[in-house]
């Protein structure tokens, strides 16, 4: 009975999802009329706690990236880490993020960096998030380790206020919220949305502008971060920024020798010069003794180089630092 059930779910689900995509045709501009009353349905709070709530009870939590994506759970979430805590995340339905922990749990969204992030944040005191979107990775880290310091650096307006809006709902994080972006330069420059709500690509880069609008945001680099914060060390930073990486990695000047921060990065690039400035953080990284992690959902796989490939986020460890465990090529012990 509970096989029939869920086959039937399966199916409304995938009437929905067939009709998601037809009206996800329509140009998000235009905000048709027909796929604004879908929407409004759809993000009604007591249809979208039965929906959801019903869905995940017949097919458990090994739900296809679809249903995530167009069945997004409302209202506040909250997932068990490791270690007994609790997180919680809000939602109006509007962020991949946390509809992806409601469905699958903590390591519903990016496992393979999530899983390493939580085992390096345990023992941080130092912890920076550049592109920090909601907020999920820094939460992750004052969660895990209650006595880390964590700087969420966010310059969408609408994210940076979603962050605020999920440290109400955690109280005891002691996160700080810089609503600023992040290069190897102190500038005020263009930052470039790539759409409307709480989009999940924005960047300094030229390349997304005229995808949706563009703001002036003040922009300036970890080194400078650091000295004005007062921060004494930096242990592990996360950066998220679409293809300019290396800039804010690069813009971290002499901490990367003094301070030795683990890295998680995302590498993306599709032009030449991206490709290039990925090669001279390569060298550059290398000269300072890191290594190279690629972090797939097999496990963390050490690579020469930071040169993108179908796997876009990596892990930059110094090699004094290198765990056993990644030096195996194995998953982290999750009793953090």
């Amino acid at each position: 009975m509970r096989r029939l059930l869920a086959n039937r779910w399966i199916k409304i689900c995938a009437l929905f999802k067939a009709s998601s995509q037809t009206y996800a045709s329509i140009p998000r501009q235009r905000w048709h009329p027909i796929r604004m009353a879908l929407e409004r349905v759809h993000y009604w709070k007591p249809l979208n706690y039965a929906l959801t709530t019903v869905v995940r009870l017949f097919i458990g939590r090994r739900v296809p990236d679809w249903i995530i994506y167009h069945l997004r759970r409302m209202g506040t979430v909250a997932v068990r880490l490791p270690n007994g805590s609790l997180l919680r995340l809000w939602s109006r339905g509007d962020d991949w993020i946390t509809s992806a922990v409601w469905w699958r749990g903590i390591g519903g969204y990016e496992p393979e960096t999530v899983w390493p992030f939580l085992w390096f944040a345990a023992t941080s005191r130092v912890v920076i998030d550049v592109g920090a979107f909601n907020g999920y990775f820094a939460l992750l880290a004052a969660a895990t380790n209650p006595t880390a310091r964590i700087l969420a650096i966010e310059p969408h307006p609408n994210l940076a206020a979603r962050i605020g809006r999920n440290l109400t709902l955690n109280p005891t994080s002691d996160v700080t919220v810089l609503p600023i972006a992040v290069s190897d330069h102190r500038r005020s420059a263009e930052f470039h949305i790539g759409g409307p709500g709480l989009p999940s690509s924005s960047s300094l880069s030229s390349r997304w502008k005229g995808i949706y609008r563009s703001i002036i945001v003040p922009v300036s680099d970890l080194a400078t971060i650091a000295n004005d914060w007062g921060l004494l060390s930096l242990d592990l930073v996360k950066i998220d920024v679409e293809t300019l990486e290396p800039a804010v990695i690069l813009g971290m000047g002499s901490l990367l020798d003094e301070m030795r921060p683990v890295i998680f990065s995302e590498v993306l690039a599709e032009t030449n010069t991206e490709r290039a400035n990925y090669s001279e953080l390569s060298h550059k990284l290398v000269d300072l003794k890191y290594q190279f992690f690629e972090l797939t959902a097999q496990g963390p796989k050490f690579v020469s180089t930071l040169a993108p490939s179908g796997n876009r986020n990596r892990l930059l460890c110094p090699a004094e630092k290198v765990p056993s465990w990644l030096a195996e090529e194995r998953w982290p012990p999750r009793n953090s």
